[in-house]
């Protein structure tokens, strides 16, 4: 009977029905009017003698049709309402669907935001590190705090390449595995050791299962680990490990945003070293500046003809010829037992070249006035330095015009023996020699051997 619940059908027979009640009346009143009695031959009769019920008979099926007309327009709204319906929840489910994904979107944002600005925040505060040793430690500690993890190490490469040796850690059992000097084989132990080999970021979500996680007796209870290359554009430096106690803890999400921070670590660590080596090498330019310096003062010190230095005392301004006693240097300028005099060393590059002493008229502390002369021995060294080298310009500019000189007396005559003539007479008036002998006498190969140029000389002679 599902026929019956259409609604054409419902008002088809309702249109039916309400049409009969019309004839019916009709034929009951016509009846009544005849004063017949009520029986099939009256009805007969009645239609026979009224010919409006024949048409006032056509109602049922007029009426019925009208109601089926009706009944289909109802039927076609009702579908129309029902799409409409479906479609309005369709809408609201699509509209429910996108406005549950805006905010599971946003909050992913906000997440995702969070991890770059406490990434930039790490790179932020690790980049002020002043030592290698701090920057790891500092390094480690922030990640582990800013992004929730269970466990974090800093790995770095030995010179050999060979291994990833444990160089940070903040948490107890990391400090342990320091202790131990804990250390993975690059390649062979571990995702911390085939990410040292390959560079390229791995995640184990099931520690269970992965082959190549490591087990490591001072962390039984990781589930989830992620390695991480701290690497520059030429080479691999080490590798960040980030263990968590939940199985599928790190998303491909969380990978990218930890590289970043990674990738700022290393940047961190390769300016450290690059600061270290240049360290270094302008320590060494310094040392060998110092022992540059000091040579060139012991070298230009060392001409017993030079005065030293010079002494005003009373009224008169006397030469120093000889260098004194070597006597203990007073570099904080402080006076000596004898309060009344001060010796004050002349620096020059870290080097002590001379001293000022002076010595005061009382027994009273002079310390402003010590102070401003250590001040000016540093201008003065700086001008002993200059007049030294201008002194160093000006001989070897006088030497170099002697050589010019000479070797244009030599090649003024083109006889042998006038050549030789003239260089034992210009030897020995431009070095005022006691004697000069220059003559012809070939060596053979031994005696060209001892005779090299590397041989040092004394007193103008080869030693033998």
């Amino acid at each position: 009977m599902e026929w019956l619940r259409s609604i054409k059908v419902q008002r088809t027979i309702f249109g039916v029905l309400f049409g009969l009640l019309f004839p019916i009346a009709g034929t009951l009143i016509q009846i009544w009017s005849m004063g017949a009695p009520l029986n099939a031959s009256s009805l007969l009769l009645a239609q026979e003698q009224n010919i409006v019920l024949l048409i006032v008979d056509t109602a049922p099926i007029i009426l019925g049709f009208l109601f089926y007309m009706i009944g289909q327009r109802e039927a076609t709204l009702q579908e129309s309402n029902r799409h409409m319906q479906a479609a309005l929840q369709i809408s609201k489910d699509t509209q429910d669907t996108l406005e549950r994904r805006v905010v599971e979107r946003t909050q992913e944002l906000e997440e995702e935001t969070l991890r770059v600005r406490s990434a930039a925040e790490v790179a932020r505060d690790i980049a002020s590190a002043p030592s290698l040793d701090e920057l790891l430690a500092r390094a480690s500690a922030l990640i582990m705090e800013r992004f929730k993890f269970d466990h974090t190490g800093i790995f770095l490469l030995d010179d050999k390449k060979e291994y990833a040796v444990l160089r940070a850690s903040p948490t107890e059992e990391g400090r342990q595995l320091l202790a131990n000097n804990h250390r993975l084989r690059v390649g062979e132990q571990g995702i911390v050791g085939k990410v040292a080999a390959t560079g390229q970021a791995r995640i184990a979500l099931d520690t269970g299962a992965d082959a190549i996680y490591f087990n490591n007796p001072f962390l039984p209870g990781t589930r989830s680990e992620m390695a991480l290359p701290l690497k520059t554009i030429n080479e691999v430096l080490g590798v960040l490990d980030i263990q968590s106690r939940q199985p599928q803890a790190f998303s491909q999400e969380d990978m990218e945003i930890m590289q970043i921070t990674a990738d700022q670590l290393a940047i961190g660590i390769e300016r450290i070293r690059l600061l270290q080596q240049v360290e270094t090498q302008l320590q060494e330019i310094e040392r060998a500046y110092q022992y540059i310096t000091r040579q060139s003062w012991v070298s230009f010190a060392g001409n017993k003809s030079r005065t030293l230095g010079y002494k005003f005392k009373g009224a008169q301004l006397q030469p120093i010829h000889t260098v004194p006693e070597p006597a203990v240097e007073n570099p904080s300028g402080k006076e000596s037992e004898d309060k009344k005099e001060t010796k004050i060393p002349v620096r020059l590059r870290g080097q002590t070249v001379g001293f000022i002493d002076v010595r005061f008229q009382d027994d009273n502390t002079h310390a402003e006035i010590i102070t401003i002369i250590e001040q000016i021995a540093e201008r003065l060294a700086a001008a002993l330095d200059n007049a030294r080298l201008a002194e160093e310009i000006r001989d070897g500019a006088q030497r170099d015009a002697l050589i010019s000189e000479l070797g244009g007396r030599f090649r003024s005559s083109l006889d042998l023996e006038s050549v030789l003539k003239t260089a034992a007479q210009e030897f020995q008036k431009a070095f005022q020699l006691q004697e000069a002998e220059v003559r012809l006498d070939i060596l053979d190969e031994s005696e060209q051997a001892d005779a090299a140029p590397e041989k040092e000389r004394k007193n103008g002679r080869r030693n033998p």
